[in-house]
């Protein structure tokens, strides 16, 4: 029997456990099959009531033909048996040939099998699904998932209500509460079992979560029974008022300078930072002199209610060498970082032995004790480490049964993996992420179990732009995550949200893990981070990435990338006194590195410096070419001098050896030629692009005309249509550079996608449907989902504009809930998907949405190089509907 699950992650098995890859590959037969398989049981679906929900845009003979050919290929790729006729016109599923987890979750909701049916339930129906050119499926589809989770929702407080106020009930509250995170009258349940389950202040944690949920998702309050409960139970237990920061409100620097010293701050006595070891007597154990604020941060973090604060902020404190004889204060320290508790030590070389000694102090009152471990040698460390970390929770009287045995799974049982995790480690921080990542490759090879080397391993794969190898790191994380501290847990959960386009996920795990660790400098650069590339996506502006990037910087001086990123802000806002000194600051840190050679030449074309644009030029010889690109790219968004970068551009492109990467750069000067109003100029660097790679000007000529970003006549656009309509996609070679690579295996949905969209343009708009129907019948390679739906989004806008249904065309944006990976974005005219923002604009307008409108307009421009030819039209019409909305006011 096959097995068809679709709540949550989607999975379709044959009777051998086999995924059957072909239909998941093939999103609106997938939805056929789902909408039959939902059929209550025993019943058929009539054929024409398919073609009307399926293909609504097609006329009856294509619309007959998409559905024949999508039976074909479900019988075939299913077998015959499953999906069975009545007559000439029904269709339905044997329910001896297929099991669906949804009537069997709706069978158990039935039956009062409360946890069997919240088992089942494992998220939302075809969550994230899109299925192209069927607004009403999508409808159908909008429905079923506020029943099937309401239903969730009513089990989860039953099983809630029969476990009483205990921390299982507590659990099951919860998880209605994440079924139905914006009802007030939940809420109120929820904070009533945490109290009476003796969790008060965990009570006061899911009110201020659900108070900034309100504020940030709907722009309300909670009502005055949810914040009077609240009130009171605050009041009961003492606990002091303090909503916990969300993306909009972050606690910013005390400066916007490099190097910004933290607010001054109640010092709590849970929180615990480990210093910097002395190593004495044997050179080889140096890795052990930071490698030891890792490996005791770690173990010790969730220990009770114990928090570590994060090593990269340790160490770029004030005196971070203090031990216990050197006469110096450790209260100093501990200040710094906002601890209340300061572990030092010292790790001693005696023979073959190692000694290990730390002092655990509380910050203003003194030693509370030492505790001393020794291992025979370096392959005893691992449980000299274990045994000073249980003497350290006695010594704070945690409860310390169960921690022990936590601290090898956070870590790692092999000491060898260890030691290279806290290499890895030193040269992440120095942003060195080659070496870094050989070393949490070695980490892992060495221990698969070892959960913090592969989050680590995905977050250098991130940083070098390897999207496939850091979602696979960060899966194996996720699945070894279970046994580490909360804190790590969500940092986990958050990666994979940020790696898999799920922007407001991303953001809100990161806003949850400052707002507990708000001495957590990872956290907050990563949360500046999603902000700052995320935002243009959403129709938000980098700029609000300012205060979590402010704040990592007040907690890492030294922190390289907050530091780039705040100087792209001050280019943008025209500070160019506070340019200079990120510049520089990153300058005098690394000199030598892309991030540094980047912001000289950004600076540079700013200021129109020759002589310093001599040198940059000078120092693109020894660069990667693509830093070169990369530098280009920055100097062209945020110096303000895009024709002097154009002229740079048009004096190395012709050096470059690679005849891709030369076409690559023609196009990048037609954009910049129609950026500037050089319709002219734009249309010879595509005829030599053209010359170069067909396919590719081809395809950015084809979007930039269906914008009109690129000045076409309708008999141009003809031609332009015929040329698409030749186009042998499927015979593309494979291509060898950044970033054209991304794209193989894609050139039949790239053509499809820009030749709907010309004939749109053209006006032809049953034609577009055709395309979008040729779009959507293609399989989805593996990691190339979102660019799918969100090129078969762009087209059903497309038809709804032409159809002229703002509400529909908006419908169809607004109901991605995934975005393409920043770096593809950043790097690739399609990935950019400036079309779909555009058409949102308008819609939002037409709709009396007009600040959101403009929002999305003025975000365009500042996040890849292929918007620039819409920057300044956008803007303009960004004017434009703010003048109306001030005449109609």
């Amino acid at each position: 029997m096959l097995q068809l699950r679709l709540l949550g992650s989607l999975d379709f098995q044959d009777g051998a456990g086999t995924e059957i890859r072909a239909v998941l590959q093939q999103p609106k037969r997938l939805a056929l099959l789902s909408y039959l398989a939902l059929t209550p049981a025993g019943g058929f679906r009539r054929r024409d009531s398919l073609l009307g929900l399926f293909w609504p845009d097609l006329d009856a003979e294509h619309a007959r033909g998409a559905l024949r050919r999508s039976l074909y290929f479900l019988r075939r790729a299913c077998g015959d048996d499953v999906i069975v006729s009545r007559g000439e016109d029904d269709l339905g599923i044997r329910a001896e040939a297929l099991w669906c987890d949804v009537p069997t979750f709706e069978q158990a909701l039935a039956a009062g099998r409360h946890s069997e049916a919240l088992e089942l339930y494992r998220g939302e129906l075809l969550d994230g699904f899109y299925v192209a050119g069927a607004p009403a499926m999508e409808q159908w589809l909008d429905g079923e998932r506020v029943r099937l989770r309401a239903g969730a929702a009513r089990a989860a407080w039953a099983a809630s209500d029969a476990a009483g106020p205990t921390a299982i009930g507590a659990m099951w509250a919860r998880r209605a509460v994440d079924l139905a995170p914006l009802e007030d009258r939940g809420v109120r349940r929820l904070l009533t079992v945490l109290e009476k389950s003796g969790n008060a202040a965990g009570a006061i944690q899911a009110y201020e979560e659900f108070a900034a949920r309100l504020a940030r998702d709907l722009d309300l309050e909670p009502s005055p029974e949810t914040a009077a409960l609240a009130g009171a139970i605050r009041k009961r237990t003492s606990q002091p008022a303090g909503p916990a920061p969300t993306a909009g409100m972050t606690a910013p620097a005390t400066s916007s300078g490099p190097g910004a010293a933290p607010a001054t701050t109640p010092l709590p006595g849970n929180v615990l930072a480990v210093c910097a070891f002395v190593v004495r007597g044997a050179r080889d154990l140096d890795y052990l002199h930071e490698g030891m604020i890792d490996l005791l941060s770690n173990a010790l973090d969730g220990a009770g209610d114990l928090r570590t604060v994060d090593p990269r902020a340790v160490l770029a404190a004030p005196l971070p060498d203090l031990d216990a004889s050197d006469g110096g204060d450790p209260d100093l320290l501990a200040r710094a970082v906002g601890a209340g508790l300061l572990i030092t030590g010292t790790v001693i070389r005696a023979g073959d032995h190692i000694r290990i000694s730390a002092i655990l102090r509380r910050t203003g009152q003194g030693t509370i004790g030492r505790v001393d471990a020794e291992a025979p040698g370096e392959h005893g460390l691992f449980a000299a480490v274990d045994e000073l970390a249980r003497g350290l929770v006695t010594l704070l009287s945690q409860a310390p049964g169960t921690h022990s045995a936590q601290l090898a799974a956070r870590t790692s049982a092999s000491w060898p993996a260890l030691k290279a995790f806290l290499q890895g480690e030193h040269d992440f921080r120095l942003g060195r992420y080659p070496r870094a990542m050989a070393a949490f490759e070695r980490a892992v090879e060495l221990d698969g179990a070892f959960a913090l080397a592969h989050y680590r391993l995905a977050g250098t794969h991130a940083a070098a732009a390897q999207l496939v190898p850091a979602r696979r790191a960060c899966r194996a994380a996720g699945a070894l995550s279970g046994t580490l501290a909360p804190g790590a847990r969500m940092m986990i959960e958050a990666q994979d949200a940020w790696l898999n386009g799920r922007l407001a996920l991303a953001e809100q795990r990161y806003a949850a893990v400052v707002a507990e660790h708000p001495e957590n400098v990872e956290a907050w650069y990563l949360l500046g981070d999603v902000l700052f590339h995320g935002n243009p996506c959403r129709g938000r502006s980098p700029v609000e990435a300012r205060p979590a990037l402010q704040r990592a910087l007040s907690l890492d001086g030294s922190h390289v990338g907050a530091l780039g990123k705040l100087a792209r802000i001050a280019a943008m806002e025209g500070e160019d006194a506070t340019l200079d000194l990120y510049v520089d600051r990153v300058n005098d840190l690394t000199p030598s590195s892309e991030q540094a050679l980047s912001l000289r030449a950004m600076r540079a074309f700013r200021r129109g410096d020759l002589g310093e644009l001599l040198r940059v030029a000078g120092d693109f010889r020894s660069a990667r070419m693509f830093a070169v690109g990369v530098v280009l790219a920055d100097a062209a968004l945020f110096s303000g001098r895009l024709e002097s970068v154009e002229s740079i551009a048009r004096e190395l492109i012709p050096r470059v050896p690679s005849a891709e990467l030369r076409a690559l750069g023609h196009l990048f000067l037609a954009e910049a030629a129609l950026a500037q109003d050089r319709p002219a100029d734009a249309v010879k660097d595509y005829e030599v692009a053209g010359e170069l790679d067909p396919a590719w000007s081809l395809t950015v000529r084809g979007l930039r005309a269906a914008t009109g970003a690129l000045p076409t006549t309708a008999a141009e656009l003809d031609l332009l249509q015929e040329e698409l309509e030749r186009w042998n996609a499927g015979a593309e070679l494979a291509r060898v550079s950044l970033p054209l690579i991304l794209h193989d295996g894609l050139y039949g949905h790239i053509r499809a996608h820009v030749a709907g969209l010309v004939a749109a343009r053209r006006g032809d708009l049953s034609a577009t449907a055709r395309w979008t129907e040729e779009l959507a019948e293609l399989a989805v390679p593996d990691g190339a989902e979102v660019l799918t739906e969100n090129m078969l989004r762009t087209l059903e806008a497309t038809l709804r504009a032409g159809q002229d249904d703002p509400a529909g065309g908006l419908h169809a944006l607004e109901g991605a809930h995934t975005e393409v990976w920043f770096q593809y974005a950043m790097a690739s005219p399609v990935f950019a998907g400036v079309e779909g923002r555009l058409l949102r604009a308008e819609f939002l307008h037409q709709r009396g949405r007009g600040r959101e409108a403009i929002g999305w307009l003025e975000s365009i421009g500042w996040h890849s190089v292929w918007e620039l030819s819409h920057r300044a039209s956008a803007a303009r019409r960004a004017r434009e509907i703010c003048s109306s909305m001030e005449a109609t006011a």
